[in-house]
């Protein structure tokens, strides 16, 4: 469907903006893959048709659904008109004011990264096959699950990260369980604070997530960075690993980044996709799948990329590390 503007400012910004986060990407690409996506043969049409014809309605004006799956719409056609990972043009996207003023909320951005998933084909919707939502069984309540192989022991993705069960322990249900992003891929532990007075918020697993250097806006950081010097160290649930992903502790870390200017979610979430792979089994192996697979410079800071993670080897009887 057409996206018709009220004028060029919006498209204008929103390509200088996708090419602000996406450092490959030219501007002059950027408008025409914008154009493309908005279903206009090129910037040129794109331009000739300001105020020819009646606006669409602005995305503060969508219901929630329409909102998410226009979205998806977008960001799905970008990436393969741009050749940028769908992660990259959605927390782009989401800056660009494209299509309105609607502020995107963090549920917002889970939802739309589980729907582009689901609509690729990444996650699945058969009985007992990698990328399948199961019930497990777990003391003191069941959990829901992504398989991440099939048959014999099976691996699972839970809110806490990767693990074995058996076969009797999953329960495939027969109606469709809810997609979800597991905690343990983009919800912080804590953070780390720099020299300079610069915080590095850090995983469960210490892979960094966001990068807060004081008078700057915050910044996504690669899980495959090695941060050089450390001053402190703060956790979110006080070092206790059992609270850190309870609901009470969820809601403290999402008021902190909000507090924080934290909006969207960190590159360390694309990872969920790859244990559905053959091989990925671990989350350094994931990320070393990302460092090695992304076309993208790493940013400059006082970092490093950790020398672990520049090859991948994905044959499950000869591991990685």
């Amino acid at each position: 469907m057409r996206i018709q503007f009220t004028s060029i400012d919006r498209p204008k910004l929103a390509a200088k903006t996708l090419s602000r986060f996406i450092p490959s990407l030219p501007l002059s690409k950027a408008q025409q893959a914008l154009a493309k996506a908005s279903d206009y043969r090129d910037w040129h049409e794109l331009e000739q048709s300001i105020g020819g014809q009646a606006t669409s309605p602005p995305d503060q004006m969508w219901d929630e659904h329409l909102f998410r799956d226009r979205s998806v719409d977008l960001i799905i056609r970008l990436s393969e008109l741009t050749g940028a990972s769908t992660g990259d043009i959605q927390h782009a996207l989401a800056r660009s004011r494209l299509t309105g003023d609607r502020r995107w909320t963090l549920d917002d951005d889970i939802e739309i990264r589980l729907r582009i998933w689901r609509r690729m084909g990444l996650l699945k919707t058969g009985r007992h096959q990698p990328g399948s939502l199961v019930r497990i069984k777990d003391v003191p309540h069941s959990a829901s699950g992504y398989m991440c192989t099939s048959g014999g022991l099976v691996r699972v993705f839970t809110e806490r990260g990767t693990g074995h069960r058996t076969a009797s322990e999953i329960v495939v249900p027969r109606s469709p369980l809810p997609d979800f992003l597991p905690a343990f891929l983009w919800l912080p532990y804590g953070f780390w604070t720099l020299p300079d007075g610069a915080r590095l918020v850090f995983s469960r697993e210490y892979l960094p997530l966001w990068y807060l250097k004081p008078g700057q806006k915050p910044e996504r950081i690669p899980p495959w960075l090695w941060i050089e010097q450390i001053e402190d160290e703060t956790y979110f649930a006080h070092g206790r690993e059992w609270e850190w992903y309870y609901p009470a502790y969820r809601q403290t870390c999402i008021r902190w980044l909000a507090e924080n200017g934290i909006h969207g979610l960190p590159i360390l979430a694309d990872a969920l996709p790859l244990f559905m792979q053959s091989g990925v089994t671990e989350i350094e192996i994931a990320v070393a799948v990302m460092a090695t697979s992304t076309t993208e410079p790493d940013p400059t800071g006082p970092w490093t990329r950790y020398s672990r993670y520049n090859k991948v080897h994905l044959d499950k009887n000869d591991p990685y590390f």
